[in-house]
């Protein structure tokens, strides 16, 4: 499937800000974790890793596994600041500004 949802409106990331701003674990098979970013991120890969670190650990945190998919997504830098753009309804289109 894919990606099917992001964070796409300021509403939407400030969410997922507030989501990262403590610790998330994933709890048993990731359910903490993904009930936690529903409709906001959704993702086969991100979901599959969550669900894969929470059997090996429920207390694995997956706050750097969501901000490794939104780097990847060009959304957010390294230093965890969202990278300015728009959602053209095909992909993430950031800014030339940071």
């Amino acid at each position: 499937m894919g990606t099917w949802a992001m964070p796409e409106t300021q509403a939407d990331r400030d969410q997922v800000d507030k989501i990262l701003s403590n610790p998330l674990p994933c709890g048993k098979d990731g359910e903490n974790a993904l009930d936690a970013i529903a409709n906001l991120i959704g993702d086969d890969h991100l979901c599959d890793e969550i669900i894969f670190r929470a059997r090996r650990n429920p207390r694995y945190t997956a706050n750097f596994l969501i901000r490794e998919k939104l780097r990847e997504w060009s959304m957010m830098d390294g230093k965890g600041k969202w990278i300015k753009g728009k959602w053209d309804g095909n992909i993430w289109r950031p800014n030339n500004e940071h």
